[in-house]
């Protein structure tokens, strides 16, 4: 709540200000905290919000990393309503929207790779959902970062995996 609040505050300064960049990154912001506490009964609200942060996203110079992250926010809104279509096309947009320069690329790869794994999973489709798990931790430990929080996404994704296959046993180990 409170960071659906603070977002909502600092949209309304920006918009005042009519700064174009801040809007674009507050209304990201409130799309991320809408997402996180109750998508359902804000999709329209949220949809909005990120494709309008998205337009603007676009339209402003620079390393694609708010344009990344607004797709990447409307990938994972679909999957969490479970339109998986949408979710597809979204996600993959974001994914080959990441460039080089891109702030955080492998960050975003990681995650996307990860969800796109929970997509698959929820077609039926556990042998894909795997080669995107592997990519996913991949994309993570590419630099040799290691980051924690990025790991356990795979690991996460993997065991969901296993157990909707029903190997139990191999989930809680992968978990």
């Amino acid at each position: 709540k409170n960071a659906i609040d603070t977002a909502t505050v600092l949209l309304t300064k920006a918009r005042r200000a009519e700064d174009a960049k801040h809007s674009m990154r507050a209304m990201s912001l409130l799309a991320i905290g809408i997402e996180r506490q109750n998508l359902r009964g804000r999709w329209e609200q949220f949809q909005k919000l990120v494709n309008e942060a998205l337009a603007i996203a676009r339209a402003l110079p620079s390393d694609g990393y708010w344009e990344v992250q607004n797709l990447e926010s409307l990938g994972l809104g679909y999957l969490r309503m479970r339109q998986l279509d949408g979710a597809l096309h979204w996600l993959q947009t974001a994914l080959n929207a990441v460039r080089p320069e891109t702030f955080e690329a492998g960050f975003f790869r990681a995650r996307i790779y990860q969800y796109l794994a929970d997509l698959m999973r929820l077609r039926g489709n556990c042998f894909q959902a795997k080669s995107y798990v592997t990519a996913s931790h991949e994309a993570a430990s590419e630099r040799g970062e290691w980051a924690p929080h990025l790991l356990s996404g795979p690991r996460l994704a993997l065991a969901r995996i296993l157990r909707s296959e029903g190997d139990l046993l191999e989930a809680r180990a992968a978990g």
